[in-house]
């Protein structure tokens, strides 16, 4: 009975290591994989196999890299450092950060209405991007954008409804 508890518990951590692998070389979770296998064994590898491979960004993972909590602290520590050492912003950094309101990242457009409100009236080449970004997926961008507008142009955030 022992024998075939441990024959089957092997089977199992093998299927779900060659699940894993082939999820991997599909830009799959290598997780999707793992638990496919040791669920379902053979057949959570014939699965595994059978779907379709995701497209790759750039020659990249299509994986989201998350920062950790303490990471993104340090990050907007350091971006916050950074703006409150700055005099006046050149026309490349604005050029940057209105570039970033239409990242993929909603993190990335937050952080950019945010630094270009920061930027104030130095930053009057961002209003036709930031009242674009009002339309925004995601809350939170379109209220960092709706705040940024306010303080860069308070005349043009109230013509495009922002209160």
């Amino acid at each position: 009975m022992d024998t075939v508890l441990t024959i089957a518990i092997l089977d199992a951590v093998l299927c779900a290591c060659l699940a894993l692998y082939v999820a991997s070389q599909k830009n799959r979770s290598p997780a999707e994989g793992f638990i496919l296998g040791i669920l379902f064994g053979p057949i959570g590898v014939i699965v595994a196999a059978l779907l379709p491979t995701l497209p790759t960004q750039s020659g990249r993972d299509h994986r989201p890299r998350s920062l950790s909590t303490s990471g993104r602290r340090e990050l907007f520590q350091a971006r916050r450092d950074l703006l409150t050492n700055m005099e006046t912003p050149s026309d490349d950094e604005i050029a940057r950060y209105i570039r970033d309101l239409g990242s993929e990242s909603g993190l990335c457009r937050t952080n950019a209405a945010v630094t270009l409100g920061r930027f104030e009236p130095n930053a009057k080449k961002a209003v036709p991007a930031l009242i674009e970004a009002l339309s925004d997926e995601k809350e939170h961008v379109r209220r960092s954008v709706a705040n940024a507008l306010k303080r860069i142009d308070p005349e043009a955030a109230s013509k495009a409804g922002v209160v």
